[in-house]
């Protein structure tokens, strides 16, 4: 199978990885590892002695766009940015069945090649977020922190409200291209904007086949083994899992939730302005060494 539309566009989106990643301005090392679902890409980033932190970005992106917004985690841990197969360019064209465990294997396949054995803490944003639940609930003994932004696999969005001003758009963009309708299909997605991201969503929107299938919602007791402090930021806007109900289905579902917040005005893409990634990210970072 393929996910892209194209050689030439899978290509593109590849190029796209690189110059995320020399946006990013750190020094980088890429890695590729064996999985049973295929080969899979990690960006390292950080000293290496430090301890190791996870990220996994979400829908249509890549290891070196997660990383960019959450850059200062590096001058603090080792970031692993794994690239989430069947959502980017740079690993496996594998879609699981998001139904089954299989995420989760993954996950654990690609920690493992990497050698990561020991308990590790995890940030994961949006649909990264569902691999991150998935994960949690075949080996939650091996999660020791869990950061989650906006992720998926804890509400469902907002229906017919998010396909008319989200899913409409962004069909009518990739039959017709033009700037406008871009700007468009993005409008309800992203908070504020910026030049570098909605070019490459232009190119993500056309070159992906994009994945409509809603992931697996978690169950009621799933995660009762997670005993790892876990921290979830909704967004108050937020068309694809709407911010109060997700953290209202957050307090029921994680056994030791230490933080929950909901971040003012934003849609889904928290935003792009630097002053709000550093607010972000220090909150991540705070509660990542938090040792009470």
């Amino acid at each position: 199978m393929t996910i892209f539309t194209s050689p030439e566009g899978k290509a593109r989106l590849a190029d796209w990885h690189e110059r995320f990643r020399a946006r990013l301005g750190r020094p980088t090392e890429s890695r590729c590892v064996p999985t049973r679902f295929g080969t899979t890409h990690a960006l390292l980033c950080g000293p290496p002695e430090a301890p190791p932190l996870v990220l996994l970005h979400g829908a249509l992106a890549s290891s070196a766009h997660a990383l960019g917004e959450v850059a200062a985690l590096a001058d603090e841990y080792r970031v692993y940015a794994i690239d989430v197969i069947g959502q980017s360019p740079m690993s496996a064209e594998a879609r699981p069945d998001v139904n089954a465990p299989a995420y989760g294997e993954w996950l654990w396949d690609t920690l493992n090649a990497l050698g990561l054995t020991d308990p590790v803490r995890v940030v994961a944003v949006s649909w990264g977020g569902f691999v991150a639940l998935r994960a949690a609930a075949l080996a939650p003994e091996r999660i020791t922190k869990l950061s989650l932004v906006v992720p998926a696999g804890l509400v469902q969005g907002a229906g017919i409200e998010g396909f008319t001003r989200v899913g409409l758009p962004m069909m009518l963009y990739r039959a017709f291209p033009s700037r406008a309708r871009l700007e468009r299909s993005v409008a309800h997605l992203f908070t504020t904007t910026d030049p570098y991201w909605l070019d490459y969503m232009g190119d993500a929107l056309r070159d992906f086949k994009l994945d409509f299938r809603p992931p697996r919602l978690v169950r009621d007791g799933e995660l009762s083994g997670l005993k790892a402090p876990v921290q979830v930021f909704g967004a108050e806007r937020d068309l694809s899992f709407p911010g109060a109900a997700l953290l209202a289905r957050a307090q029921q579902v994680f056994p030791n939730l230490a933080h929950a917040e909901l971040l003012p005005g934003a849609r889904h893409a928290p935003s792009f302005e630097p002053a709000a990634r550093r607010e972000l990210t220090a909150a991540i970072a705070a509660f990542l060494r938090d040792e009470t």
